[in-house]
């Protein structure tokens, strides 16, 4: 269940079903009564089991202080369904959720969707009104049947791979990176992290398949001792908020996604960024010495 969503639906007297339903065709045919909004944007689809929220965090931080404006549909909702939909940093208001729920309405999605894929139709919709010049837009579960997979992206990016959603996306590595490698777009650069050899190498089959450019973490870029991404540029990064290396690793990750959506990256204002990014409940220091942290997947040994 998605925290206040029942709220909306109730009102607007719109239903959808809280099941989980793998697959495209339904949100695609709703997109198509809304006029397809998810076309008209800069999107940077971001897919993996662990890493996601951070990395885009790290994103959203460096577009912030480069001068961009950012949209960002995430999951699951940190505090209600608002948050899932953000804009410039904050969650979406009440009036924002209720014009695109008055757009899906009118369209006649009733009925249509899971509540996940009406939530995404709303998320494009409030995207489309407000016109972020970038859209970081995380998958919600695995990748080729998630209904974010709609998107034609500037970049995708996978983070990493481990085990979770078995029971949708498969027992084993190979198959859990097979869905997740299904955000892959033919012609469109792909940026991965640190991950096992065997899901390194089902993306790196895909890629091939797409004439997709990878570039891989350790290979391509890096994050070398004392803080400095090595890629195409080099930055040296002060104190990050975001601790732990699991953290580093994000940090290049969102550089180097952003340098191949074709962003325009100065070296000082990406190190402030990193160094400036933070997000709610990632092992966070609430008080001296006293950690919250929502991560919720286990993390095989990256090898």
């Amino acid at each position: 269940m998605i925290p206040k969503f029942n709220e909306y639906k109730e009102r607007f007297e719109l239903y959808s079903d809280d099941a989980i339903k793998p697959g495209l065709d339904s949100v695609i045919a709703a997109l198509m009564k809304v006029g397809n909004p998810e076309k008209q944007l800069n999107v940077i689809h971001v897919a993996g089991t662990n890493g996601k929220g951070s990395t885009i965090a790290f994103m959203e931080s460096i577009l912030k202080e480069h001068g961009y404006s950012t949209g960002v549909f995430s999951s699951p909702a940190l505090v209600d369904v608002h948050d899932q939909i953000r804009l410039n940093g904050l969650p979406i208001n009440q009036e924002e959720m209720d014009k695109s729920f008055i757009q899906m309405k009118e369209a006649g999605l009733s009925g249509m969707l899971t509540d996940f894929e009406l939530l995404t139709v709303a998320a494009f919709l409030t995207f489309k009104r407000n016109a972020p010049d970038y859209i970081l837009l995380e998958c919600g579960m695995g990748g080729k049947l998630d209904s974010t997979n709609v998107v034609t992206p500037l970049v995708s990016v996978i983070t990493s791979i481990a085990h979770d959603h078995v029971g949708f996306l498969g027992a084993t590595l190979k198959e859990i990176t097979e869905q997740k490698a299904g955000i892959i777009k033919e012609n469109i650069p792909v940026v991965i992290g640190l991950l096992p050899v065997v899901a390194n190498n089902v993306i790196r089959n895909k890629a091939l398949e797409m004439n997709s450019e990878l570039m891989i973490y350790g290979k391509d870029f890096k994050m070398m001792p004392g803080e400095v991404f090595e890629g195409k540029i080099q930055v040296s990064i002060p104190k990050r908020k975001m601790k732990g290396p699991h953290q580093a690793i994000n940090a290049a990750i969102a550089i180097e996604a952003l340098w191949k959506a074709g962003v325009n990256l100065q070296e000082e204002v990406v190190a402030k960024g990193v160094a400036n990014t933070s997000l709610l409940y990632r092992f966070q220091e609430i008080a001296p010495g006293v950690f919250v942290d929502g991560a919720h997947n286990p993390q095989l040994r990256r090898c």
